[in-house]
């Protein structure tokens, strides 16, 4: 019996598929022990378990919703250069401001911002790079991403502290 085509083309991503559920599952086992800061058996284990599960989880939702993603690997070199930076920034403001609030009383006033953003289209690398971004703008302490409006062209932060420094990159403004 011949494969349908579309069978044949799931069972030809089978490695890769493979490989990002490997991918996930180290990521999340990272976390996982970074999170626990303990390196024991049981905690090896215990995160190996969970990093296993959250990944295959995370697996099923997006097969099953139909959603694909793909990742360029200079991605990561982004977000290992730039979050870092921007987290220790954000401590040093967010740290000030509280100072300032304790001893002057000053109440801080957070402010919405609107970022420029190149959104791109509906391809899974536009996908990917969308919710990387969101993800990028939203971890560190200060600020949070609140929408993408791909008319405008801009993303919708909300910060604690108004920094007014505009990225340079619309790819990119994490």
């Amino acid at each position: 019996m011949a494969m349908s085509r579309t069978r044949a083309s799931e069972a030809g991503n089978g490695g890769k598929v493979s490989q990002w559920v490997g991918l996930g599952w180290l990521v999340f086992f990272c976390f996982y022990v970074w999170l626990v800061a303990k390196i024991q058996l049981q905690q090896l284990v215990a995160g190996a378990l969970t990093g296993l599960g959250v990944a295959g989880a995370l697996f099923a939702l997006c097969r099953r919703s139909g959603l694909q993603f793909e990742v360029k690997a200079g991605w990561l070199g982004i977000f290992l250069w730039r979050l870092p930076a921007k987290m220790l920034r954000d401590l040093g403001l967010l740290a000030f401001e509280f100072w300032r609030a304790l001893v002057h009383r000053r109440r801080p006033r957070g402010t919405y911002r609107e970022i420029p953003f190149a959104p791109g289209k509906g391809d899974p690398l536009s996908s990917t790079r969308r919710s990387l971004v969101v993800v990028g703008i939203s971890i560190p302490p200060n600020s949070i991403a609140l929408s993408i409006d791909s008319k405008k062209g801009t993303v919708l932060v909300h910060q604690l502290i108004s920094v007014s420094q505009t990225p340079v990159d619309r790819e990119w403004p994490v």
